[in-house]
């Protein structure tokens, strides 16, 4: 109805349809060989969108009205290709693993952030809720630590960021005992170098 429409009016406005009439050859020609019309794409809303990024200007670039997000332009957009090392951080930051990819790098780089030395004789036991608990060899080793803390703690926020750490708890080996039964003859006891 709309082609015979226009056809009658161009008739009307310039004496002849050929325009038109061409315009429907080639509309039967595609239907022949299977083409068919398809509208624009909707923009995808689902999981995985495009979410906003404040730190970069992504405006979407558009040849003009219409025509919707067509590729990037000569200006930053989320299209650009981004460092490996800024997208993944983003990543591990939104799922939450900042912190035990943090401790991770404390195990691995532990030698290298208090010395070979203290490394030697104090090795990481646990981390939990912020509190880091390390392992003296000895109770000498042990006292020495405790009076190293502020440089332990110093180091510790110079190689993983502030606020990961709270606390540091220093411990020595347990130490056999050599009691057994109600009674037992006050001494010494088994000291630091004691080999089992």
């Amino acid at each position: 109805m709309i082609v015979e429409e226009a056809r009658a009016q161009a008739r009307r406005s310039t004496g002849d349809d050929v325009c038109l009439a061409a315009l429907e050859r080639a509309r039967e020609m595609q239907v022949r060989h299977g083409y068919r019309r398809v509208g624009k794409p909707k923009p995808f809303v689902g999981k995985g969108a495009h979410r906003e990024d404040p730190g970069v200007n992504l405006a979407i670039q558009t040849p003009g009205p219409g025509w919707g997000d067509v590729g990037s332009g000569p200006r930053p957009s989320w299209r650009d290709p981004r460092p490996i090392g800024e997208t993944l951080g983003r990543f591990t930051a939104g799922a939450g693993w900042s912190r035990q990819l943090a401790v991770a790098k404390l195990r691995n780089s532990w030698e290298e952030i208090v010395g070979p030395t203290v490394a030697k004789h104090a090795v990481l036991e646990e981390f939990e809720d912020g509190a880091l608990t390390i392992l003296a060899s000895s109770h000498s080793w042990a006292v020495n630590l405790r009076s190293l803390l502020p440089q332990v703690e110093k180091a510790i926020v110079d190689a993983i960021g502030e606020g990961i750490v709270e606390s540091i708890t220093v411990r020595n080996v347990q130490q056999v005992s050599w009691k057994h039964g109600r009674l037992s003859v006050p001494g010494r006891g088994p000291r630091d170098t004691y080999d089992q």
